[in-house]
């Protein structure tokens, strides 16, 4: 007899019949390690509990195969439906037990079998509440109400964030309401009820579902009073979502009230294809306003999902059509039940359709949920370019906020190259849309159709944006293929505020546009007597010549004889107040005598250029 003392025990494989129980039991695991190999569950599980149960009786917990076998024998036991053994085996301590548990339970509930992961998932370990979660969520969209309350109880135990444990009261309530366990329902109502309003407040959609809920179990119970108590609660809930960005009009609680109900009815076949028909006429009525094509086109992504609220993919859905109204708590809702957040239009997706109608709270609430921020509508745009595009400062700085990119360019333009939305916002001079742009990066080097943003800025005199590029760092010498520098334009324009700033930046006095004329030339032939004073005070050469070698003086002398020909008027002439401060500078500096054309008279100075120089881009040459 060996000595009963645990110690001696483990170490008598050094007695020679140990031995011969030690070689028997390594041949036994290797017969069973070929059964679990071959995946022929049903052959290991005997060989191994033999293995296990000769191994622990002969060296109890010292041999280095008893993880390895509890694994093996475990997994072999859910395989063929053994779980009371399994879970027998879940009870010891070995290694990798949390990880073994977790993945059966996940592999069972991807084959679907779920009364499989449940019985695995009996005994406490790491994953199981997100498994559990799982579970649940399957059985509530099964409507296998019973099984998903038993879930539901277990997932109360653990401590989870206030938001998560709102969400599973009240789904317990619904799902003990389905059951009809109305006085249950009722209390775990209630709860969901107070704690919704403590963690969300009146304006988010779990606090509506929760009232809206209780509204139906009164119903079911027959108390109307209390049923009418609570629908007044619903009537008088606040507009729009939390945050701040409150831009809902109406109450919201009309489209939500019409997505639950319709819900319902859809699930029951016998009436799903007339209630369908019914949208646009007694559902969502207020915001569809007649609109034949989008009525038609919800009913059809209705109908084709299986009469499923959530249908899309086929154009213009009820998603679209809420994001274009703005009812953020009725989209919130929608997105709580599964519609498609990248649902296709023609005029693109919730995030673009919201952003195209200026619904502030509903483009935050998408991009909340993950919305693309860089997904296109059917002419290539973004929501970001369409957001510049509506001088709309406080959604592009929205967008920016969560990395747009601020360098988008429309994919859909046929003529001209794409513009970036800082070249839209400096030609139309959207000077806080611009500021948001480049503190995001912006690239102010972008080109548009005649340049870059300074170009075009200069273009549309907006000499707010000008200055705030330069203090940038926007390259000052750039220059436009048609129109020369910045300074060019501006001098052609008369725009002295702008020629002040970019000289005060250094920009080229001398800079030829393409046909070899300096900023002075342009000043002169536009008649810009102020900028041509200017220009010569900061050094600007007055003999310089263009391509015809026409000098400043010669090319405003032309433009008063032009001018005066076409009124056929035929006068002595005198000159033109450019032509006089000209030749004053010429004459106090020395230069050579150019010849004064005759036969005009003398005329008032105006500044009549159209200030957008697009339609007038031929004067330029």
């Amino acid at each position: 007899m060996l000595p009963d003392d645990p110690l001696i025990r483990r170490n008598t494989v050094s007695i020679p019949d140990s031995e011969v129980e030690y070689k028997a039991i390594q041949e036994m695991r290797k017969v069973a390690a070929q059964f679990y190999e071959a995946k022929n569950y049903a052959a290991a599980e005997p060989v191994l509990a033999r293995v296990l149960n000769r191994s622990e009786e002969k060296y109890m917990l010292g041999f280095l195969w008893r993880d390895e076998t509890i694994k093996m024998l475990a997994k072999s036991c859910c395989r063929i439906g053994k779980f009371d053994a399994a879970n027998n085996l879940f009870r010891r301590s070995f290694e990798g037990r949390d990880e073994l548990m977790s993945t059966l339970a996940s592999e069972s509930l991807e084959a679907g079998k779920k009364g499989d992961a449940e019985k695995i998932m009996v005994q406490e370990f790491k994953g199981r509440e997100n498994l559990l979660e799982s579970l649940a969520r399957s059985y509530i969209q099964e409507r296998k109400w019973k099984e998903a309350k038993n879930v539901l109880l277990n997932l109360l135990k653990y401590d989870a964030e206030e938001k998560v444990k709102c969400q599973r009261i009240y789904s317990l309530a619904k799902s003990c309401y389905s059951l009809k366990h109305f006085t249950a329902a009722e209390e775990w109502c209630l709860i969901a009820v107070r704690t919704a309003h403590i963690v969300f407040g009146e304006r988010h959609h779990q606090f509506y579902e929760s009232v809206n809920l209780l509204v139906q179990i009164s119903q079911a119970k027959g108390d109307h009073i209390e049923a009418g108590a609570y629908r007044a609660i619903l009537a008088d809930l606040p507009r729009g979502l939390s945050g701040g960005l409150g831009f809902s009009v109406n109450r919201l609680s009309v489209e939500c009230a019409d997505i639950e109900q319709l819900c319902a009815v859809l699930e029951n076949p016998k009436y799903a294809k007339q209630a369908c028909k019914k949208v646009g006429v007694d559902y969502f009525k207020a915001i569809i306003h007649k609109d034949t094509k989008a009525e038609k086109s919800i009913r059809e992504n209705i109908q084709k999902a299986g009469y499923k609220i959530t249908g899309t993919g086929r154009g213009w859905s009820l998603i679209h059509t809420l994001a274009r109204c703005g009812k953020e708590l009725a989209v919130q809702l929608l997105l709580e039940k599964g519609v498609d957040l990248e649902a296709p239009s023609d005029m693109g997706t919730p995030l673009i359709v919201a952003t195209l109608y200026r619904h502030l709270g509903t483009v935050k609430l998408l991009m909340e949920r993950g919305a693309n921020l860089e997904a296109k509508n059917k002419e290539g745009n973004t929501a970001i370019y369409i957001a510049t595009v509506n001088a709309d400062a406080d959604c592009v700085e929205l967008l920016l906020s969560q990395n747009a990119n601020p360098n988008s360019k429309p994919s859909g333009r046929k003529r001209g190259p794409a513009e970036v939305p800082l070249i839209h916002a400096a030609v139309r001079g959207y000077e806080r849309i611009a500021q948001h742009l480049l503190k995001y990066h912006a690239d102010p080097e972008e080109q548009g159709e005649y340049g870059t943003a300074l170009i075009e800025a200069t273009l549309g005199g907006e000499e707010g944006i000008v200055k705030f590029l330069l203090d940038k760092g926007a390259n000052i010498h750039a220059a436009s293929p048609r129109l020369g520098t910045a300074l060019h334009i501006a001098s052609r324009m008369g725009y002295v505020g702008i020629v002040k700033l970019l000289l005060g930046n250094d920009a080229d006095l001398e800079a030829r546009d393409k046909n070899r004329r300096t900023p002075l030339m342009q000043a002169a032939k536009g008649e810009q007597v102020e900028v041509v004073e200017l220009l010569l005070k900061r050094g600007a050469e007055l003999g310089a010549t263009d391509k015809d070698g026409f000098t400043a003086l010669r090319l405003a002398q032309r433009k008063a004889s032009s001018r005066e020909m076409t009124h056929a008027v035929l006068r002595e002439v005198k000159t033109t107040p450019t032509i006089r401060i000209l030749e004053d500078w010429r004459q106090g500096h020395g230069i050579h005598r150019v010849e004064r054309v005759q036969g005009v008279v003398e005329w008032e100075y105006t500044t009549r250029w159209s200030t957008d120089l697009r339609r007038n881009s031929s004067n330029m040459g």
